[in-house]
């Protein structure tokens, strides 16, 4: 019941309401905008898996609607599932909620929630634009002229373009997981922490420092590329086992080391 009272209260808020129709509305912005732009240069049309939206690689501005979804998707999670619990803690709601369902279940079901809902707006956005770029661009061919791709000749890059669909919908899973974690760091970060600047800078350090790695998580995000999973793994297990951490710690502090009401 409190996991579904705190998910009824994101839709009924119609700023974060707004939040989700913007964070779902770009990926179709940007079908629409590489559909004109296919049309006004009379080019090749790239198979459907290669048009998707994680690809980023079918006209020259797909990266910028990537980068405005993947890249600040900290910020939106942070406005959607943990400002809850910071306007919980100064009105004093959280205190009441605890003492009547108890410290556990209430942490729980924040994190439950800022998962769940980060994890199927994240699939649901790239489920949709994969569905419209199937349907759009249905008999798209690779260009004769790209040889980038076939000069590489990897094997996994090889079986990735030979299976188009099975690779975006895998990507897109490790996408939205990842994204369900950050969101559980925002959350877990604004229970404890409370202060608007630390919640916010941390929940960005944790979402960007892995960026700068050799193995960079934005090569996590991005199929069909010369970086195949196996070799962005210890990046994948790395930032799933941080975050876990992170949020475990915190939550067995509060709820097993700290007696006292949060």
């Amino acid at each position: 019941m409190l996991l579904k009272y705190q998910v009824k209260k994101i839709w009924n808020d119609p700023i974060k309401n707004f939040i989700c129709f913007l964070v779902l509305f770009f990926p179709c912005l940007e079908i629409i905008y590489n559909l004109f732009d296919l049309i006004s240069r009379e080019a090749h049309v790239l198979r459907p898996e290669f048009m998707c939206f994680l690809v980023g690689s079918s006209t020259r501005i797909s990266h910028v609607f990537q980068s405005i979804v993947l890249w600040f998707f900290p910020l939106y999670s942070l406005l959607l599932t943990a400002e809850d619990c910071i306007e919980e803690r100064k009105t004093g709601i959280r205190n009441i909620v605890i003492a009547k369902e108890g410290k556990k279940k209430y942490i729980k079901s924040h994190l439950y929630k800022s998962f769940i809902f980060s994890f199927l707006l994240i699939m649901l956005m790239l489920l949709i634009n994969m569905a419209l770029v199937y349907i759009i661009f249905a008999g798209g061919k690779t260009p004769k002229y790209d040889d980038l791709m076939l000069s590489l000749r990897t094997d996994n890059l090889l079986w990735a373009c030979k299976n188009g669909l099975l690779v975006n919908f895998i990507y897109i899973i490790i996408t939205a997981a990842i994204c369900g974690l950050i969101s559980m760091v925002g959350t877990i970060s604004a229970i404890m922490l409370v202060d608007r600047k630390i919640v916010y800078g941390i929940t960005m350090l944790f979402w960007f420092a892995p960026t700068f790695l050799s193995k960079s998580l934005l090569y996590v995000f991005q199929p069909f590329t010369e970086y195949s999973l196996s070799f962005v793994a210890p990046t994948i297990i790395g930032v799933f086992v941080v975050y876990i951490l992170y949020i475990s710690g915190w939550y067995v502090k509060e709820v097993y080391f700290d007696k006292k009401s949060i």
